[in-house]
């Protein structure tokens, strides 16, 4: 929900979506901890969440 609600509020577009019962083999959680890539490439985001799909989705229209 967080990436819908990121993705409403970058874009100002409403996503059509609804919630549904998980599937077998959904997967329930998902973490992400970049102190590695930090640490073993010397990589670091750059953007918020928000700003990257800001980004994207303007790729996108002038893709259109």
């Amino acid at each position: 929900m967080e990436a819908i609600h990121t993705f409403e509020k970058a874009t100002g577009e409403k996503c059509n979506y609804k919630l549904v019962a998980r599937r077998a083999g959904d997967v329930e959680k998902v973490y992400a901890d970049t102190s590695k890539a930090n640490k073993e490439l010397g990589w670091k985001a750059e953007k918020t969440f928000e700003e990257a799909i800001q980004s994207a989705w303007k790729w996108e229209l002038k893709k259109l």
